[in-house]
């Protein structure tokens, strides 16, 4: 075998040699449509790996069920406690983790004498970015002791990070002062009895914003907007209980999320309200969902996926069309050189070699003259790839459509390897037919070429 290949590489090399200029050209024009092809691939590649990683096995569930008017219906009469969540996991065999989850009320943040405002805040158990696949950059997430004792910590996006303190670094053990809503200081009067509206004056005179200050724990990397909107992912992210520190109490668990092993939603609901029936609960009703826990009735994980499988299928087919074009000639430079070796062709078959044997040959040496042409596209490729992922990046950034870290730095590595391979597949397919044309060649009609 390894014979055989040498054969090969030296009779390309030969002919190269014979054709220098000829052998050159057709190397840069299929390297050409093999670097398309590998370049194309590598950012569907990405994209679905994205797609997978970010839209699959993430669903969101409720304390309610859909009616028939297809509008989510939330229940209220189901006894779900952030226990009863947590420990899915050890309940329900395709359910890895879960996390309960709720939208917190932050109207303004104060760092030092600035105030600012961010968009979207989450409490949630210390799962949660398991789950939904926040990775921090800065410090550590909080566990789950955190959200045990209602620690006043909080975890913020990298954008927010360098909005408020200027940098991702900078930001950890810094304080973010919360306006949580009206209090009275110690000992102020209130009441209405005899001359009650002086005394509500007094009242109303020591009222004040409280505030709870949450120190900054963890920085994450900014989600992509796509993201975002599709899974409801957070600005900030603060344990489950700490909502309540101003009054010492969590609120209600109406939602959660859960990561499964590729289970459907209908799956993973019957399985959740099977498990709390076990547990005493009456016709609990359940639904699950894709998407943001936050928006039951949205299909955003769902057009997100769809929109980026097809965007993968359309860069796969326009490098496919354009290593088709460049391989195109495959067929006219076989047939010449099965022209040009028509005397020796008639020599190895007066040797002994059979018409298949032949044909192999011929095939064999485009085969691997494709080799090394996809082998040149496909490294080419990977800067080539990089090129355009930032140029894409930079685009969908500057209309709002997505932020840093849609594209890996380097794509898949069977998005490279498949270039190649398919590069010599379509190589050796534009071959077969001269060269059955040459195994069609008789001895005689080669000889009268001597």
């Amino acid at each position: 075998m390894t014979d055989q290949l040498s054969d090969l590489i030296s009779g390309l090399g030969r002919k190269a040699m014979k054709k220098p200029g000829r052998s050159l050209l057709q190397l840069a024009v299929v390297a050409a449509g093999a670097l398309a092809f590998a370049t194309s691939l590598s950012l569907a590649g990405s994209l679905t790996s994205l797609a997978a990683t970010t839209y699959r096995n993430r669903l969101a569930v409720g304390t309610g069920s859909v009616d028939e008017s297809g509008d989510f219906a939330w229940s209220l009469n189901i006894d779900l406690t952030r226990q009863l969540v947590e420990a899915l996991p050890t309940e329900v065999s395709f359910i890895k983790r879960a996390a309960v989850v709720n939208q917190a009320r932050w109207n303004t943040v104060r760092s030092g004498d600035d105030r600012f405002r961010i968009r979207s805040v989450v409490a949630a158990s210390a799962d949660y970015p398991a789950i939904m696949g926040l990775v921090a950059v800065a410090g550590t997430f909080f566990d789950q002791s955190a959200v045990d004792a209602a620690s006043p910590v909080v975890a913020i996006s990298s954008t927010v990070a360098r909005e408020i303190f200027g940098s991702v670094d900078a930001a950890i053990g810094q304080a973010l002062d919360v306006e949580s809503g009206i209090g009275a200081r110690p000992g102020s009067p209130v009441g209405n009895s005899a001359g009650g509206l002086a005394r509500a004056g007094a009242a109303s005179a020591a009222l004040r914003l409280t505030t709870v200050r949450f120190t900054v724990a963890a920085v994450y990397q900014a989600p992509a907007t796509i993201a975002r909107n599709a899974l409801g992912l957070p600005d900030a992210l603060i344990p489950w209980t700490a909502e309540g520190s101003a009054q010492r109490r969590a609120p209600p668990v109406r939602t959660f999320v859960v990561e499964t092993d590729g289970a459907a939603s209908a799956r993973a609901a019957a399985a959740i309200r099977q498990y709390l029936v076990g547990l005493g609960q009456t016709d609990p009703e359940i639904g699950a969902w894709e998407g943001s826990p936050f928006d039951p009735e949205a299909d955003g994980a769902g057009e997100a996926r769809r929109m980026l499988n097809a965007l993968s299928a359309t860069l796969v087919s326009l490098g496919a069309l354009v290593l088709l074009v460049s391989v195109l000639g495959v067929y006219t430079w076989t047939s010449m050189e099965a022209a040009d070796s028509a005397k020796q062709t008639a020599i190895r078959r007066a040797l002994g070699e059979s018409a298949a044997g032949s044909v192999k040959r011929f095939v064999a040496s485009i085969a691997t003259f494709g080799a090394v042409a996809g082998l040149v596209g496909a490294l080419v490729s990977l800067p080539a790839y990089r090129l355009l992922s930032e140029s894409a990046e930079a685009i969908l950034i500057a209309n709002g459509t997505a932020d840093s870290g849609l594209f890996p730095v380097l794509p898949p590595a069977w998005t490279p390897a498949l270039a190649v391979l398919v590069t010599v597949g379509v190589c050796a397919l534009f071959a077969l037919p001269p060269a059955l044309s040459a195994g069609r060649q008789t001895i005689t009609s080669g000889i009268q070429e001597l």
